[in-house]
């Protein structure tokens, strides 16, 4: 995966050089003509001929001052039309989120010179917008709908879309969840966020937001438009070149308030909370569920209601008719990472002191995990951090210590028993967010594997630690083997468009319609996605030269030449298994590796996937083949 390591902030000043220095050179360049006007009126005495001669010779140096400085600037960049530049510092405004105040400073400085008389006034001609917000009042805020069909209309126009067949059914991705955009208010976003299965190009977009000072009170009001436009696009489609575009929602994605809200059930804290089976919870200074083999929910039984005492009403979604116990999976970002993972390690650095670990042992996790910093691939956008920062961890980290830094970091630290009992959680997960998530063999040893887990933290921790997250666990592998790796319906890609939303406000003053603006601005640039071969992506530098080939030998890229076929590397030649339970590691393909060969050749085809090299001990280190992204 491509990652762009120039900040928003880095493009700016970069930006703002040049503009400067573009100036200054209009400046020199009016000096030396003023000049150049006052050295030929000083001179009026002298005779006509000489006065011709003397300005011709300095218009001749000034030209020759002016060609060398243009020929150096051809040299140094490409020559671009300055009537280019209104369209240029648009881009630029848009897509590093360029205040209006700043903009509108640049426009009126750069307006004072003749040459940019033709940008315009007002920053919000510049930027074209429309401020064409459309909202609605409902109970608890206001609501805009952007539309499902409009996003898709779009997106086929931007890249020339020509349909094969006359009837084109695309899977559509649903995602609900509150985001707080204040801090010293109430004052929050209910953002409807899509991602068509069938164009990913297209990313994740706004389907419609809500603003209010709580979440939306009626889930029907707020969902009335999206419904409306799902039947339409569900049964008669619409016709776009000859081809009929139909949608169909194919899974919703959220976390357990908003699914409960979603779906009109209860809470995942309440005694009836459970989405996946009837499990009662009992109360033990919080509900627990202590069952693992209770009785499985079912779409129809969901639909019927069967269980009275689950439900709180009727889910919108039941008029398109969508399976409310299959179709809404249990997200793994906030059930595994922020639930589980954050659970235990919590009871490792500040619980009680039975299952605290002593400050040294805290100290040396932490030292290992700040010591993997330097070899971290570059796909990571969160560096490993010390154990004293827990509380500040986001769910990418808590990702990143469950599948790549804690099995080494912990290893000969953390006691035996619950260093295997760790494992078999990571070991799990890493499964299940492979391409094996699927598979039936692999998929039911992830089950037995979970319900282990979740069996023995009674008897490790305590039964406090059998809440909604940790019960979930033993469901989560039923999910992957309906809808694939856990990544295909996390909420990962999802929180990332979120903080877009978050980060767009500028005021305090009307946030929707400032959202709203944001989007449609950065929706009217024309993103271009560079296609880059395999040999571009390669890299030697720290953290980035280790992958494993098709043959499973894992090398380190000596050089890379963007032009060839093959590269310069080293081989491991030493290579073993880093655990043995509950699995044995190379069949996840994770190895210890030691002992590089002679340099030698490799076609850039063999090269399969990237890995992780972490260090274990002198000279020896655990490979780690990436299997997520940032």
């Amino acid at each position: 995966m491509f990652v762009n390591t120039i900040s928003p902030r880095q493009r700016r000043r970069i930006v703002a050089r040049r503009v400067q220095q573009h100036i200054k050179d209009i400046n020199s360049t009016s000096k030396i003509t003023t000049q150049a006007i006052n050295l030929s009126s000083s001179n009026s005495d002298v005779n006509l001929s000489n006065d011709c001669d003397s300005s011709d010779a300095s218009s001749n140096d000034t030209d020759t001052n002016l060609s060398e400085s243009s020929s150096t600037g051809q040299e140094s960049k490409t020559s671009k039309n300055i009537i280019d530049l209104k369209d240029d510092l648009r881009v630029w405004a848009i897509s590093n989120n360029i205040t209006g105040i700043a903009c509108q400073s640049l426009l009126d400085v750069l307006r004072e010179y003749d040459s940019f008389r033709f940008l315009p006034k007002d920053q919000r001609s510049l930027l074209a917008r429309k401020s064409s917000t459309v909202k609605r009042e409902i109970q608890g805020g206001f609501y805009c709908h952007l539309g499902i069909k409009n996003k898709i209309v779009k997106h086929f126009n931007e890249t020339q879309f020509v349909g094969s067949e006359p009837v084109l059914n695309l899977k559509l991705e649903l995602s609900f969840d509150g985001l707080p955009i204040s801090k010293s208010s109430n004052s929050q976003f209910w953002p409807i966020q899509g991602y068509l299965v069938d164009f990913p190009a297209m990313g994740v977009f706004v389907i419609g937001l809500y603003h209010g000072s709580t979440k939306p009170v009626d889930v029907h009001e707020y969902l009335a438009d999206l419904i409306e436009e799902l039947l339409a696009l569900k049964s008669t489609g619409f016709n776009y070149r000859n081809v009929n575009v139909k949608v169909n929602v194919v899974k919703i994605i959220a976390d357990a308030p908003a699914r409960s809200f979603i779906k009109q059930c209860k809470n995942h804290n309440s005694y009836n909370g459970r989405e996946k089976c009837t499990d009662k919870g009992i109360w033990s200074g919080r509900v627990i569920f202590k069952s693992l083999d209770s009785q499985a929910r079912t779409d129809e039984g969901f639909r019927f209601q069967t269980d009275k005492n689950h439900h709180l009403g009727i889910s919108p979604f039941t008029q398109i008719e969508f399976p409310l116990v299959s179709g809404v999976p249990l997200d793994y970002m906030h059930l595994v990472c922020l639930g589980v993972t954050r659970k235990i390690l919590r009871a490792w650095v500040k619980g009680p002191i039975p299952y605290k670990l002593s400050n040294s042992n805290i100290f040396e996790i932490s030292k290992v995990l700040c010591s993997f910093r330097s070899s971290c691939p570059k796909e990571f956008s969160r560096k490993p951090r010390s154990l004293k920062e827990l509380d500040m961890w986001k769910a990418s980290e808590l990702r990143t210590f469950l599948l790549y830094t804690g099995p080494v970091a912990l290893r000969n630290i953390l006691p035996t028993v619950k260093y295997n009992h760790f494992m078999m959680l990571s070991v799990s997960i890493r499964i299940l967010v492979s391409d094996k998530a699927k598979d039936l063999e692999w998929n039911a040893f992830c089950k037995r594997l979970l319900s282990k887990f979740v069996r023995d933290c009674s008897k490790l921790y305590s039964e406090d630690f059998l809440t909604y997250n940790m019960h979930s666990l033993i469901h989560i592998a039923d999910d992957c083997s309906i809808h694939g790796n856990l990544d295909s319906f996390s909420a990962f890609k999802y929180e990332n468009n979120m903080q877009f939303l978050k980060r767009s406000l500028r005021a305090s003053y009307k946030p929707l319609e400032q959202c709203i603006n944001r989007i449609e601005e950065i929706e009217s640039v024309c993103k271009s996605v560079a296609k880059r071969s395999c040999v571009e992506t390669l890299s030697t530098s720290p953290g980035n030269k280790y992958y494993r080939l098709k043959n499973g030998c894992i090398i380190k890229l000596c050089s890379v030449d963007v032009k060839s076929t093959t590269v310069l590397c080293k081989r491991f030649i030493k290579v073993s298994n880093f655990f043995t339970k509950p699995c044995e590691s190379k069949t996840l393909g994770i190895i210890t590796v030691s002992k590089l060969s002679a340099v030698y050749s490799v076609n850039v085809d063999e090269i399969e996937r990237k890995c992780w090299l972490l260090a274990l001990e002198s000279n020896k280190f655990v490979s780690m083949p990436l299997c997520n992204s940032d």
